[in-house]
């Protein structure tokens, strides 16, 4: 993969989703199914992309959405998620750090964590934030 997020396939180049490449260990799996390549995540298996396959040579298939900046939709979600804590100073510091360890899958972080928190009362809610906080657990499943 190549820093500016794309793939290079046979000649040319197919995009990812902005914040895909995380540095010189970023892989990704290829496949191509019929006329189409199907992009995933090397880790977790997560589709990330799926181009129609270019015959041509030294073109760039990109996917608009790719680009995008979804940065200001994630500090959205970070505030209403840590309105449903009880202790929201304590929670917005929580959800940060999930932020920035796991900044790849952090939408995915915070709708299992909303989920979660659904029909709680404050009382499970404020355990639950402790024993994430104290067992280090960032990862949601």
């Amino acid at each position: 993969m190549r820093k500016d997020n794309t793939i290079p396939i046979k000649g040319n180049r197919y995009s990812v989703p902005l914040g895909t490449y995380q540095g010189p260990e970023s892989y990704v799996k290829v496949l191509e199914d019929n006329d189409k390549y199907l992009i995933y995540d090397f880790e977790s298996t997560a589709k990330l992309a799926e181009h129609k396959i270019i015959r041509t040579k030294g073109k760039l298939s990109k996917n608009r959405d790719h680009g995008r900046k979804k940065s200001d939709n994630i500090d959205k979600l970070i505030e209403k998620i840590t309105l449903l804590f009880p202790d929201h100073k304590r929670a917005d510091k929580f959800l940060a750090r999930i932020r920035k360890e796991k900044q790849r899958y952090i939408r995915e972080q915070l709708l299992v964590i909303e989920k979660a928190l659904e029909d709680k009362d404050s009382e499970t809610i404020t355990e639950a934030l402790e024993y994430c906080i104290g067992n280090k657990t960032l990862q949601c499943q």
